[in-house]
């Protein structure tokens, strides 16, 4: 690999006013073995925030990379890194990437596990290959195409914050997603994610919610943490709602919704009693002493409620009295 990584300098291009052999020369470290176990290799290329706007054939020569950080770039395609076999981490972070294509393709990226592609400019999500794939950050594009997207056999992680998402349907098929941040799109309701079942972790902050019925939610008996901060959740019913479909929540962030001004502090009681499993409610931990308060608040409310009713049937069979002797005086005078 030694004798590989010489060939590759002395092919390497030059595009533009950059020098592609310097370049390469200065990113490369992680000498050790490849692979393969078949010679020394420089295992990891580092050219992050060089100015580069193509990446260059020579790249391909590299079999024996792992790890490439070419992010805070110029580059619009990413397809002469298609072929690595070796390759496991990619980060293309805060480039010009306008589509992921190369990704499609079902002999690429053979060993990428991990990809950051947060902060370009790519506007679908399409058929994700990458066999190994488990992480994949797609964080601030300009993404709303989904149709063709098929889901993905292991992956654990998809950040899509800051898109244009509209629905939560086309994101299925994807048995072994455990996290799926969503925050800052356009989803109106929890109707999706099908073939999820693994699912523990959802982001779905600052979206436009609604939740008019049990049926517009998703069931699931895996998810833990849910943030709806900054949608529109305005009543309890929405909590027993969230409650019925997500039977082993244990962290809900409700924060900067109507509910929050409309219940305030009383808010923390209502839900600890709606789903007594939570350990957390936006930013506060579930003590045991907020517990009791929340069980003596409950308490307190049923008798006062029970007071209420007694007073209202005393009052109701007050008036039946008042009303017959009124009727027996009238009788008395005819």
């Amino acid at each position: 690999y030694m004798g590989v990584t010489m060939k590759a300098e002395k092919t390497t291009e030059k595009v533009g006013k950059v020098n592609y052999e310097e370049a390469i020369r200065q990113g490369l470290s992680d000498l050790g073995w490849a692979a393969d176990r078949s010679g020394f290799a420089y295992r990891s290329l580092n050219l992050s925030a060089r100015g580069l706007d193509s990446i260059a054939q020579a790249f391909s020569n590299f079999r024996a990379l792992v790890t490439i950080d070419l992010s805070e770039n110029n580059f619009q395609d990413f397809s002469n890194l298609a072929n690595l076999p070796n390759v496991t981490v990619l980060n293309l972070r805060r480039n010009n990437i306008k589509d992921i294509r190369p990704m499609f393709n079902e002999e690429a990226f053979p060993k990428l596990q991990r990809v950051d592609l947060s902060s370009n400019k790519i506007s679908e999500l399409g058929p994700l290959k990458c066999p190994k794939l488990v992480y994949l950050d797609l964080n601030d594009n300009k993404i709303e195409k989904l149709e063709a997207f098929e889901g993905h056999p292991r992956l654990e992680v998809l950040a899509l914050r800051k898109n244009r998402v509209s629905s939560l349907a086309p994101l299925k098929a994807m048995p072994t997603l455990r996290e799926l941040y969503l925050s800052e799109n356009r989803i109106k309701s929890f109707v999706g994610l099908e073939g999820c079942g693994s699912l523990q972790v959802l982001h779905l902050r600052r979206n436009n919610i609604d939740i008019p019925t049990e049926e517009d939610i998703f069931q699931s008996e895996s998810i833990e943490y849910l943030n709806l901060r900054e949608n529109r959740v305005d009543k309890l019913e929405d909590i027993r709602k969230i409650k019925s479909n997500f039977p082993k929540l244990k962290t809900i962030i409700v924060s900067f919704n109507a509910i929050v001004q409309k219940y305030q502090e009383r808010l923390y009681y209502e839900m600890i009693n709606i789903m007594p499993q939570l350990n957390r409610i936006n930013k506060i931990h579930i003590t045991l002493n907020i517990r009791k308060k929340a069980y003596e608040y409950a308490e307190a409310r049923h008798m006062k409620e029970l007071e209420e009713k007694r007073t209202a049937i005393r009052i109701a069979k007050e008036k039946e009295r008042a009303a017959l002797e009124a009727e027996a005086r009238d009788n008395d005078r005819e």
